[in-house]
């Protein structure tokens, strides 16, 4: 999951729109979650909910740093900053 979205907008990508980090980001929680879910695991069912809830918040809270991080390449944002500080 993770290398997925750091080829989509890692440190060395430019900026992505928001709707196509979405889009990614969407496509790779549900490919993450069918993985986990076809994995066969020891334990309950409701030990592997528990898991499974994990890894979607651990998921979102990597997609939410990226979405960060990638709000600070945008392009025109820069623009209007650098003209109201430096104007």
């Amino acid at each position: 999951m993770c290398l997925h979205e750091m080829q989509v907008c890692g440190v060395n990508k430019g900026y992505v729109w928001v709707s196509t980090l979405q889009q990614k980001h969407d496509q790779y929680q549900q490919e993450a979650v069918e993985l986990f879910l076809f994995t066969r695991k020891m334990g309950s069912e409701a030990q592997s909910r528990v898991f499974q809830e994990q890894l979607v918040k651990q998921i979102d809270e990597l997609y939410a740093n990226y979405k960060l991080q990638n709000m600070t390449k945008q392009p025109c944002k820069n623009f209007v900053l650098k003209r109201m500080c430096c104007s």
